[in-house]
């Protein structure tokens, strides 16, 4: 009897350090991914529909580039962004996939993301409008664009390019007007 237990709690430590360390090599294997194609159509904080286990944002090389664009403050608002609204699955138009997330309760303010698949370039936008407001003089419009050289702030401007009200954004237009001073 003692010798069977003996048995079964090697067995049982042989199965427990296999899978921890099969777990911890998926989890190294994951976090070093620089190609990030295969999110396309996936939701990028979505916890179950994954791509190989993990959310794009789990991927070290993605969240490395979004820390090099980002003030801190505004990294860790990013970041904790998953908690609190709505989201657009992932979308590839030409070489870049983009995407976009925004305040629980308050879409007015969202941020639109841009990234090269191999992780080359990111470009954040965020967008703020007070959709709240009784005229258009309290919108309140603004857009940051975020990029590996700068930030810059613009007034009644959006981050997307829409042809007319109502219709759906146009994603080469808006990627073709990402401002040049920050690429």
């Amino acid at each position: 009897m003692a010798r069977a237990l003996s048995i079964m709690v090697i067995i049982f430590t042989f199965f427990i350090f296999f899978r921890v360390n099969a777990s911890a090599s998926n989890q190294e294997r994951l976090h070093n991914i620089v190609d990030i194609s295969k999110w396309v159509g996936k939701y990028p904080f979505d916890t179950v529909v994954t791509v190989e286990g993990e959310g794009i944002f789990s991927i070290k090389a993605f969240r490395a580039g979004i820390l090099n664009i980002l003030p801190p403050k505004k990294h860790e608002e990013v970041l904790s962004i998953q908690e609190r609204g709505p989201q657009t699955p992932i979308q590839k138009t030409g070489e870049i996939l983009h995407f976009t997330v925004c305040e629980a309760h308050n879409c007015g303010h969202m941020f639109y993301f841009f990234v090269r698949p191999d992780l080359s370039q990111i470009f954040i936008c965020e967008r703020t409008i007070n959709f709240g407001a009784k005229s258009s003089s309290e919108l309140n419009l603004s857009s940051v664009w975020y990029g590996p050289r700068t930030k810059v702030k613009f007034h009644n401007q959006q981050c997307e390019v829409v042809e007319s009200h109502g219709s759906e954004i146009n994603w080469v237009k808006t990627i073709s007007s990402i401002p040049k001073e920050i690429q």
